[in-house]
């Protein structure tokens, strides 16, 4: 039973939070081998067993400088709002087009381009500390389909690969929508991002101890969390 979703499977960890239901994920398993196999299997133990990988989660989130400037208010909030959801419909439609589906031809995986995703879509306007973060998780769910007319397993690579890249498209779009606004911006070639002129390099890190509690962890490794 162990192979019956040889497409997109993966190993539960032992310190994953979410064996902390095994419960609900020992009965999604169960159906989904009844589903392909028609049997009922009985009691699943989750840590030595393989289940389907769902989804992918990426993350799009915006600079700081937008998060704190839309929590203004106002037209500034409308504006910024709607600059994200455009920026975040135009990675998606890039994002889509780096679909692959994991085919196996005669005991041979391989890869084909689809195009093809469904996705789900939610906006969080905060961190885990409850200050201003606007940003979207784009849960790709593991199917596609392929050119057969068939539903395969996705094959993340091309996603995993160009993860920055997609970032990169979100934010560039974001700027530029954000400009046509009337908004100034104040780009940083090097990291990739930018920020709105107006909000303080000060107020951003007032605003940023989520970034704050990651910088010490890596610096309590013993590495620069710059080159990290």
């Amino acid at each position: 039973t162990a192979q019956i979703a040889p497409e997109g499977i993966r190993k539960f960890d032992p310190n994953e939070s979410f064996l902390l239901h095994r419960e609900k994920i020992e009965q999604v398993y169960r159906e989904a081998i009844r589903e392909q196999t028609g049997r009922d299997v009985g009691k699943v133990e989750v840590r030595d067993r393989a289940v389907p990988q769902v989804a992918y989660d990426f993350t799009v989130s915006a600079p700081k400088s937008v998060s704190i400037a839309m929590a203004q208010g106002g037209q500034v909030e409308k504006d910024l709002r709607e600059c994200h959801a455009k920026a975040v419909d135009a990675t998606l439609k890039y994002l889509e087009t780096y679909i692959d589906a994991q085919k196996k031809v005669n005991g041979v995986v391989t890869r084909e381009r689809t195009g093809n995703m469904v996705c789900g879509r939610f906006t969080h306007e905060v961190n885990r500390n409850q200050e201003p973060n606007l940003h979207d998780h784009l849960v790709i769910f593991n199917r596609t389909k392929c050119a057969d007319g068939r539903e395969r397993a996705i094959d993340n690579r091309s996603l995993v690969e160009n993860k920055y890249h997609f970032d990169l498209v979100y934010k560039t779009e974001l700027a530029k929508l954000a400009q046509e606004k009337g908004y100034e911006v104040k780009a940083d070639h090097q990291k990739g991002t930018f920020e709105l002129k107006g909000i303080s390099r000060e107020m951003i890190e007032t605003f940023s101890s989520r970034r704050m509690e990651i910088v010490r962890k890596i610096e309590g490794w013993g590495k620069d969390p710059s080159q990290a």
